[in-house]
């Protein structure tokens, strides 16, 4: 039986956008990172999601990790100039979400 989650409902939908170019995907685990990579056409794979914010060419971020980290990863990614989609919640910290919301 397939697992059904985040990146096997969303990817899909995205890669059917005109002008997308998935470009890199981060995940917590390697092996993880790298499987998502080849399943859905990325060109680079990372542990690290801070190298996917320092890329010049990425300008929309999709932030889908665990809901404790969706306020954190939010705002760096705001802060280096990138768009944002974020899963619910936006965040579980409400100075976090007064910051985003500045």
């Amino acid at each position: 039986m397939r697992e059904i989650t985040q990146k096997n409902f969303l990817i899909p939908e995205v890669k059917k956008l005109k002008d997308v170019k998935l470009v890199a995907v981060a995940t917590s685990r390697g092996e993880s990172a790298k499987s998502t990579a080849q399943n859905f056409g990325f060109s680079i794979y990372t542990t690290d999601y801070s190298e996917v914010l320092n890329m010049e060419e990425i300008d929309v971020v999709f932030v889908v990790t665990t809901h404790a980290t969706h306020g954190k990863i939010t705002l760096e990614a705001l802060k280096a100039g990138k768009a944002v989609f974020v899963e619910k919640p936006l965040t579980l910290s409400l100075d976090e979400l007064r910051e985003i919301e500045d």
